[in-house]
């Protein structure tokens, strides 16, 4: 009886301490099974991740056109651009296909598209407006100059303001504003500077320039003889913006004139003074030059 109690005994110490023996046993391989396949899967999926990374770094960045001012394709270049349609995309609140379509379903690349163009559009609106002032000034310098001579000169002094206009236009569309502006894109500018009236400002880049380090200041342009290959909108806004300042300033001098001078002496000097004015180091076509410094 004592002898049967002894191994019921043993056998149930065995058991128990056996049991969670094998139990623990069984803990430890799950822990060092599930210790090794996470390591596993982290080394497989760590693996891709490296080789996307590397693959992102490689890969060079692809900007729009209108960034870099430069045409994928050499052979159709997208500038000069007559409608502003190669600098962004304007916005057409309408469905589709006509228009934008749903707004939720816009891609930030097309909206960044329309924020530029948007811009370049503001900005040329504010420089028209600003060159229709000027324009303006005309007006005002011919009643001014014309109220403060005696009568018989007022008739002469109006038509000497009215005169000095047109002729002033067409010298600077035939070689003013090639002298002094077509290689403005050739001014010192900061990495990254966009024109603000659009990337077709870039085709303005033809001319002498003084370069001192890395630095390059235009001295004098040789392209937009009569805007001849300058067919973009950018342009011409700039092109009317400069042309208002240039005829207001040659305007300016004529009030001493206003009871000596006679009419032809006024013309041909006024021709004289749109070269001076175009090459003078205010406008020398630097970036950021006026010619409305006389």
């Amino acid at each position: 009886m004592v002898l049967c109690i002894d191994v019921l005994a043993l056998v149930v110490t065995f058991g128990v301490s056996w049991q969670p023996s094998t139990a623990q046993e069984k803990k430890e391989e799950a822990k060092t099974e599930a210790q090794e396949e996470p390591k596993t899967e982290g080394a497989t999926t760590a693996a891709p991740s490296a080789e996307t990374k590397t693959e992102e770094t490689k890969a060079p960045v692809v900007l729009p056109p209108y960034m870099t001012q430069t045409s994928p394709d050499p052979k159709k270049p997208l500038w000069p651009d007559p409608t502003g349609a190669n600098s962004g995309y304007w916005t057409t609140p309408a469905p589709g296909p006509v228009g934008d379509g749903d707004p939720a379903a816009m891609t930030p690349a097309g909206l960044y598209d329309r924020i530029t163009h948007n811009l370049f559009s503001i900005n040329m609106v504010w420089v028209l407006i600003a060159g229709f002032l000027v324009m303006f000034m005309q007006a005002g310098f011919a009643l001014v100059e014309g109220g403060l001579c005696r009568a018989k000169n007022s008739s002469h002094t109006f038509a000497m303001n009215m005169m000095i206009y047109p002729l002033g236009c067409i010298a600077f569309w035939a070689y003013g504003f090639a002298f002094g502006w077509g290689n403005w894109f050739a001014g010192p500018v900061p990495p990254g500077y966009v024109p603000p009236l659009g990337p077709g400002m870039s085709i303005l880049n033809e001319g002498f320039a003084l370069k001192i380090g890395e630095a390059s200041y235009g001295l004098i342009g040789t392209k937009g003889f009569c805007l001849m290959g300058l067919d973009d909108v950018g342009v011409m806004a700039f092109f009317f913006y400069m042309m208002v300042f240039m005829d207001t300033t040659a305007t300016i001098r004529l009030g001493p004139w206003r009871s000596g001078g006679v009419g032809r002496t006024s013309v041909c000097s006024d021709f004289g003074l749109r070269c001076r004015t175009a090459c003078s180091p205010t406008g020398s076509g630097g970036a950021g030059g006026s010619p409305n410094r006389e």
